[in-house]
């Protein structure tokens, strides 16, 4: 869906690194990419884009929204279940 996809919250723009939407599983997966290594902020920063988008962008038929955090030193894949 784009590259710094922007998401509007309480009239603050956040912008998540890349948005795709996954066709096989219906839904949206967003990727925050980190050049730094791995801080437990990362995780609730794209928790926090995750529920905006499953509450703004996700569509009735689509399937719970996937988030996945790339940073220097791990790979983590935040599925919306919190």
């Amino acid at each position: 869906m784009g590259e710094e996809y922007k998401v509007q919250v309480s009239s603050s723009d956040f912008y998540i690194d890349l948005l795709l939407h996954h066709r096989g599983l219906q839904c949206l997966v967003a990727f925050e990419l980190k050049a730094d290594k791995f801080k437990p902020e990362h995780l609730g920063q794209l928790n926090f884009y995750v529920k905006a988008f499953d509450r703004d962008v996700k569509k009735g038929h689509e399937n719970p929204n996937i988030g996945i955090l790339l940073c220097k030193d791990k790979i983590m894949r935040l599925l919306n279940m919190l």
